[in-house]
């Protein structure tokens, strides 16, 4: 009898603390999160991964953009996959788990707004175009600028509008406008040139104009405080009839259009050291060429408008042979630049009609098009297409 006491005694005593044992190699552990530090940006319907260690396909688990819910698509050990939900705003991203909150970052959304310049008397201001309604809000009052306007660019490190304009007596000036609807005084182009145009901002958002009168044909940086120009380039054969300029990350260099004495259109390739490359003529039998834009991957494209063809195309930088993207779009008559929205993946670009209405039409990179959005209100007079974008 003892002996079957202490044997069930011992069973006992084994049960307990095996099964003790058992829980203390299990445990029940909240997640860890990894620390996402700053602000980080993001795009309705992409992914976000929320990384740690502890998550498990048993738990529930629910994570909030600024309060709305997104779908969990897949849970492992160390990471939660959501789909980013639609109409969200700026806020924190936080992951609810019994019971207890923990925030796991602060981010702001991905967003596209693109500008024009509307010059007619008594306006003369930068407006935000809706790119659903075309309704414009005005982001200034009137500014005296507008009339022979050569492009105008945006600095992200600054932030502000940076454009070009020859005033009253042909004297060139670049004027600076925040999005706040604040200007700069006008900042007067030194020295005796007069002939400007290609306005463009590199990476580091050093902004610079082509100069194209007798004998000087340079690219210059202008000081944006002083507006004392420092040539990078010796004369180059290139700036009498220039459709735009637009600057690669990628390969640090500008790349610019134009026609030669032939009328023959071709790209030329130039580094901020001053070093060109030779021209490099578009390929086929095209005339009418514009708007010159640059997407995210640096791929460069151009719009063609000739009679029967008006399709915007990528160009070979090296053999100067064109894909067109999309087949004939009612476009290209007097368009005032191309823009790229890197968030949306499309091209925006304006026109005007056969009557002379003012409207913007995207274009996707498959060849798809937009309807025309038509601009709102009673102007006539625009330029200076231009795109901020968050990212």
């Amino acid at each position: 009898m003892k002996s079957i006491k202490m044997t069930l005694l011992c069973l006992g005593f084994f049960l307990f603390f095996g099964c003790a044992k058992k829980e203390q190699v299990n445990p029940t552990e909240e997640p860890t999160l990894e620390e996402v530090s700053g602000t980080i940006t993001v795009k309705s319907g992409g992914e976000f991964k929320i990384k740690g260690s502890n998550f498990s396909e048993t738990e529930r688990y629910v994570v909030k953009f600024n309060g709305v819910q997104a779908e969990i698509v897949k849970i492992t050990e160390s990471e939660i996959t959501v789909t980013i939900p639609e109409n969200i705003t700026s806020g924190d991203i936080t992951l609810e788990h019994n019971g207890k909150t923990a925030k796991v970052a602060s981010y702001t959304v991905a967003s596209t707004k693109v500008y024009i310049f509307q010059y007619d008397d008594g306006v003369k201001k930068l407006a935000e175009i809706n790119l659903e309604t075309g309704d414009l809000t005005y982001i200034t009052g009137s500014i005296d600028y507008g009339n022979n306007t050569r492009g105008i660019v945006y600095s992200q490190t600054n932030e502000e509008f940076i454009g070009f304009d020859f005033d009253s007596n042909f004297k060139p000036f670049i004027i600076k406008i925040k999005p706040d609807g604040t200007t700069s005084e006008k900042i007067y182009l030194k020295g005796t040139g007069k002939n400007f145009r290609d306005l463009v901002i590199d990476a580091s958002g050093k902004v610079y104009i082509f100069q194209y009168d007798t004998g000087v044909k340079k690219l210059a940086e202008i000081n944006l405080t002083t507006g004392d120009l420092t040539y990078i380039t010796g004369s180059i054969d290139y700036g009498n009839n220039t459709r735009g300029i637009v600057y690669n990350k990628t390969n640090e260099e500008f790349i610019g259009f134009d026609f030669d004495s032939n009328f023959k259109s071709f790209i030329i390739k130039i580094k901020p050291d001053g070093t060109t490359s030779e021209k490099i003529y578009l390929k086929g039998t095209g005339k009418n060429f514009r708007d010159l834009v640059i997407d995210a991957s640096d791929k460069v494209y151009i719009f063609q408008y000739d009679t029967g063809v008006k399709k915007l195309a990528e160009i070979n930088l090296t053999t100067g042979d064109l894909t067109y993207i999309t087949g004939s779009i009612d476009y290209g008559n007097n368009t005032r630049g191309l823009v790229y929205s890197e968030v949306n993946d499309e091209f925006v670009g304006f026109d005007f009609d056969s009557n002379f209405k003012p409207f913007i039409i995207k274009i996707k990179p498959d060849g798809t098009t937009s309807d025309k959005i038509y601009l709102k209100g009673t102007g006539k007079n625009f330029t200076d297409l231009v795109i901020v974008e968050t990212k």
